[in-house]
């Protein structure tokens, strides 16, 4: 669960205790810090990924899992969240398959690959036995003054959301650079997430 999001929930509702959960330290202590800043004392960071065993974890009313569901198992982690919330979860997952601009994958060959997206999510919900509502949200992606990103930048940031490139998609890859001299990103503009929802 994002820090942010978490502030701004809290922010805005009268809850008796909320539990941030990531895996990464640095995450956790931006939740402390803000929550702090707000003068907020009902928050409890937990340092767990999806990954490990959430048997310690406490039961909550609600679950929110947001832009975290890119994980190895989708099913495991839905069966976490289902686990964990006795009245509803709220999700928000991918639309498309990756982070990275549909133009730049089909121009190197890669418009198949990807993660699973919000749909699978809904299909393991459906057999599960969950009817689950969907709506979307689009975000932009550009940053507050967006600056030309270099090619090295541009390459590693491809990378890391679809894996390594072979020889032929790398050249492909410099030559989509070339042709846009002025580019900010790999991700594109707009970013557009399906809000997952259900009730238990």
């Amino acid at each position: 669960m994002w820090a942010a999001v978490v502030v701004r929930f809290l922010c805005r509702c009268h809850i008796k205790k909320v539990y941030g959960l990531d895996y990464s330290e640095g995450m956790l202590s931006v939740l402390q810090q803000r929550a702090q800043n707000l003068g907020l004392d009902n928050v409890q960071p937990i340092r767990k990924s999806w990954e490990e065993n959430w048997d310690d974890v406490p039961e909550c009313d609600i679950c929110v899992s947001s832009r975290s569901s890119m994980v190895a198992d989708l099913d495991k982690a839905l069966d976490k969240l289902n686990a964990k919330a006795r009245k509803a979860v709220y999700m928000t997952m991918i639309v498309e398959k990756d982070f990275i601009a549909r133009d730049i994958l089909q121009y190197i060959g890669r418009d198949s690959v990807g993660f699973p997206n919000y749909m699978y999510a809904l299909n393991l919900l459906h057999q599960k036995g969950y009817y689950a509502s969907v709506d979307f949200i689009t975000a932009e992606c550009s940053l507050i003054k967006p600056e030309k990103i270099d090619e090295h930048s541009f390459i590693q940031s491809v990378q890391w959301s679809i894996g390594e490139l072979t020889e032929q998609e790398m050249a492909k890859l410099k030559d989509y650079y070339a042709k846009h001299p002025n580019i900010t990103s790999a991700r594109g503009d707009f970013k557009t997430w399906a809000f997952v929802s259900w009730k238990k």
